[in-house]
């Protein structure tokens, strides 16, 4: 896998640093079901992803597998609010992955800005 993250648990919320280039949507799928794995112990009622260090892009029907399987592992945990950090290029692609994410029940946001990001979750 030429992905790799790091995860931090804090007092009400859970930062994951991701590293890496994204090759395949196998690396993207097993990276997520990691950390979802972890989310679903501990319950976070906020999570802060931050993909500002990865390169590389699936297209947009593999995208659309991750932001559904993502979904579907998280089905327990629907309270839980989801930020995620990207850069300015990738935003519109990532923004609409959170229309996609918000149709199907997941509450977050896509955000080019770590400040706004915490500050939406913190609200």
């Amino acid at each position: 896998m030429t992905l790799t993250y790091e995860i931090d648990h804090q007092e009400n919320m859970t930062l994951i640093s991701a590293h890496g280039e994204v090759t395949n949507v196998n690396d993207i799928i097993s990276y997520v079901a990691s950390f979802v794995k972890e989310l679903k112990e501990t319950s976070p009622h906020c999570v802060l992803i931050d993909h500002r260090e990865l390169t590389g892009e699936l297209d947009v029907i593999d995208n659309v597998k991750v932001v559904t399987d993502f979904a579907e592992a998280i089905k327990d945990l629907k309270q839980m609010r989801l930020a995620v950090v990207t850069t300015p290029q990738r935003l519109s692609s990532v923004t609409f992955l959170e229309t996609i994410a918000q149709n199907i029940g997941i509450m977050g946001l896509a955000f080019d800005d770590m400040d706004e990001a915490l500050e939406w979750l913190r609200e």
